[in-house]
């Protein structure tokens, strides 16, 4: 049997709107629930209200549920009716007419809802009947409550707690401490973005040491005048960091207006050191940080002398060398020569690496025969003369005493009775002359009486004698002036002492007693804008970066070019390379504050007068910082000690 449900609705302006639904039942389903064939959705009607069956050539209509059906006028629960005449039954607001059209074997079901809607139960009515609305409190209400709830234990306590830690003793930790502790915590941890570094944990409970005031951003008076960094150094001139930046897009000027108008100056400590990121540290050692000004740097600054580099392994210039070009004891003249140039550094010295090097050579022999004393191999090495600092990353000097005296003897006498070797004394040419003339004249009388008189002591009396005497005296001073010039001509020449290392200068007049030698300045370090660790290469020969071998002049600049530190460096992007960032060679700062670097850079050695002292600090800040700041600062130096 087939069964058309018809669904009638009328339109405002009376018009009705009739779709049609066959189903190939014998029985349908009539009710509120969903899955009814007859969905009659309203309050009144039962989930399962009733059923229309056809049986035969009758229809029969029974209740499913305790409510009743309307039908013929009254109300009952089962209703026959014959299947050729049309019924009409209600069910709640609905009218349902159960019918055939001529030509059609179909029964047809039309539901219709007769009645307003002020007359029957809506959907809201069922939600205000099941609704725990009444039962609490309402949802505006709740909002407020929560709102204000958040409010105050976000904003309103950590403020308090804010103010009230400035007006405490906070030479006093038990006082500082004193409310939080009521609670077990500070409510201002709330606003915490994330856990100190390691460098600044000790003033993890106190944020007043930087945070000076509420709602703005870490200010660089705190860090530079509060005890903390107030020796640190700027990169360069404050007006040359400002020309030197790139210009910003339309939406790093939006950033930039909200950061000031928090009160972060672009240029602040805080705009490279961001704390709150943990065991991260708090130095950005991103490339790109140095890039954004250094890779066209000269288009926006015209008088820097930096070349433009972008990329460690892409556009990096070759390394420039700080070289001596004329040496002086003290105030040496140097230059930054490019190693592609060759660059010679003149430091007054001769030293052939190549001859101490060689293997079979007579400085190998030598060695050879001082090895039991000096524990040399059979032929000598770069550790037998250079031997890295305490920190690993440099070299110390190399002095004639206890480098090159193991093989190289100033001594130029030996007493034959008590054994006493005299040697020359080091560093000083006029010493050295002023030594050859006391040795000999202080032994005159003994030389001349060994080379005259045999070394008899007795002499005629009379006035004759005593000239006579007188006269050998003169004799022998004159004759040990002449040994004196002798032997430092000898010292100052080929084959003598300083000869053999030192650049002599003859005298003009051809006084002996008038030789010097060269200014002797030898470079400490020849990369003064970079770090290099020796230790960290320390598994690697010295010979594969220093071509010391081939080497015949102290000239000679012995350092790798770029191209050497490519083949194991590349980008901090680089997967099958070690990844090199700008701060694995260089430092934003200098060395004043060793202990706030990162670990690869902790341990270098520099002149502090490289770079200019920052400009912008605030002078004689620390009459207006508060006591908690020198507190903090004072915490720290007795972390770094």
């Amino acid at each position: 049997m087939t069964f058309i449900i018809r669904k009638i609705r009328r339109r405002p302006n009376g018009q009705e709107v009739v779709r049609d639904q066959p189903v190939n039942k014998t029985e349908l389903t009539v009710g509120r629930a969903t899955e009814c064939d007859i969905y009659l959705p309203d309050l009144t009607v039962s989930l399962n209200h009733a059923t229309i069956e056809a049986a035969g050539t009758s229809i029969r209509v029974q209740a499913t549920s305790d409510r009743p059906i309307k039908a013929k006028g009254k109300f009952g629960t089962r209703f026959v009716f014959p299947s050729k005449d049309e019924t009409t039954i209600k069910i709640g607001p609905y009218q349902i007419k159960i019918y055939k059209e001529d030509g059609n074997d179909a029964i047809i079901v039309a539901t219709e809802r007769t009645e307003e809607k002020s007359q029957m139960l809506q959907p809201e009515d069922e939600e205000k009947i099941f609704s725990l609305k009444k039962a609490v409190i309402g949802k505006r209400s709740h909002a407020w409550f929560w709102a204000l709830v958040t409010l105050f234990v976000a904003v309103v306590a950590p403020l308090y707690y804010f103010y009230s830690d400035r007006k405490a003793d906070v030479s006093n930790p038990i006082e500082i401490r004193a409310d939080q502790e009521l609670i077990g915590t500070r409510v201002d941890q709330l606003w915490l973005s994330g856990p100190m570094s390691l460098a600044h944990t000790s003033l993890a409970d106190n944020c007043n040491a930087c945070h000076l005031n509420a709602f703005e951003s870490v200010q660089d008076v705190t860090c530079l005048s509060s005890g903390c960094h107030d020796g640190i150094r700027n990169h360069a001139e404050q007006d040359d960091l400002w020309a030197s930046k790139p210009p910003l897009s339309a939406g790093e000027e939006i950033l930039r207006t909200v950061a000031q108008a928090t009160g972060k100056n672009e240029m602040a400590c805080g705009s490279c050191h961001m704390e709150h990121n943990g065991r991260e540290g708090i130095i950005l050692t991103s490339e790109n940080t140095c890039n954004d000004c250094h890779a066209e740097m000269d288009t926006r600054l015209a008088s820097t002398e930096l070349i433009n580099v972008s990329h460690f392994d892409v556009d990096h210039p070759n390394f420039r060398p700080t070289v001596i070009t004329e040496p002086h004891f003290d105030n040496p003249v140097t230059a930054r020569i490019s190693l592609d140039d060759n660059p010679k550094s003149y430091s007054g010295l001769k030293f052939p690496h190549d001859i101490h090097l060689e293997a079979g050579g007579a400085v190998a022999k030598q060695a050879i025969d001082l090895a039991d004393e000096w524990g040399f191999e059979e032929v000598l090495g770069c550790e037998d003369c250079h031997q890295t600092n305490a920190a690993g990353a440099l070299f110390l000097p190399v002095n004639m005493e206890e480098n090159c005296g193991m093989c190289h003897s100033l001594a130029f006498d030996q007493d034959p009775e008590t054994g006493y070797v005299r040697t020359l004394r080091h560093g000083e040419p006029q010493d050295v002359i002023a030594s050859m003339q006391d040795f000999y004249n202080s032994s005159a009388a003994r030389l001349f009486d060994e080379a005259n008189t045999g070394g008899s002591t007795r002499r005629r009396p009379g006035d004759v004698a005593q000239l006579r005497e007188d006269n050998r005296l003169v004799d022998s001073l004159v004759f040990a002036s002449d040994r004196a010039k002798q032997r430092v001509a000898e010292i100052f020449n080929e084959g003598g002492a300083c000869y053999d290392c030192h650049v002599v200068v003859e005298p003009e007049d051809g006084d002996p007693l008038k030789y010097d030698i060269s200014h002797v300045s030898v470079e400490e370090q020849f990369m003064t804008k970079t770090t290099f660790h020796h230790e960290s290469h320390d598994f690697m020969n010295c010979l594969d970066c220093h071509e010391a071998e081939t080497s015949d002049s102290a000239t000679d600049v012995l350092l790798p070019g770029i191209d050497n530190c490519l083949d194991c460096h590349r980008g901090e992007t680089t997967v099958n390379f070690i990844p090199s960032s700008c701060l694995m060679c260089h430092e934003y700062h200098d060395d004043t504050h060793q202990p706030f670097m990162t670990p690869h850079n902790s341990s270098r050695s520099r002149h502090a007068s490289l770079w200019p002292r920052r400009e912008d600090a605030v002078a004689s800040a620390d009459d207006s910082l508060p006591q908690s700041v020198v507190v903090a600062a004072d915490t720290m130096d007795v972390m770094q000690d």
